[in-house]
């Protein structure tokens, strides 16, 4: 899609300056995007990641109380990126997991910001959020 875009729009190269985004299972996309292919996305925006997702053929979240995702950021070599995570503080093992998640980029020097909002799974809540989020990670333009 980006080669798409560049075709037709003035699409930045800079990975400091892109970012992934997802909602829900689009969240754990865009983690995964961030830690495969950090040359190009230098950012992430994940809220309400489906954190309990996993690849096939990987133990599933009852088994193994670390999210997949988690585990590929504590484990993996550290990748040149700013996370940003949200999440509602009525979404129940979500939030337990986004926390989770939060204290091991921590503990790996990511530069990670996020908030846990009063809400759920929700596009409402992710509406705003999502502003906010973009603007972290971005910083504001100047007027």
């Amino acid at each position: 899609m980006l080669p798409w875009a560049a075709a037709r729009w003035p699409v930045t190269y800079d990975p400091a300056r892109t970012v992934v985004a997802g909602q829900g299972l689009g969240g754990v996309s865009a983690l995964y995007a961030g830690y495969a292919a950090p040359m190009r996305f230098g950012n992430v925006l994940a809220q309400s990641a489906a954190l309990p997702w996993h690849p096939a053929g990987e133990p599933d979240a009852d088994a193994d109380p670390v999210p997949w995702i988690t585990r590929r950021y504590a484990d993996g070599a550290p990748r040149e990126l700013r996370l940003h995570l949200d999440v509602g503080l009525y979404e129940g093992r979500l939030l337990e997991l986004t926390r989770g998640l939060r204290a091991a980029l921590r503990a790996r020097d990511y530069p990670v910001t996020g908030t846990e909002f009063s809400g759920g799974h929700d596009h409402a809540c992710w509406r705003g959020a999502l502003a906010d989020g973009l603007i972290t990670l971005l910083g504001a333009r100047p007027r």
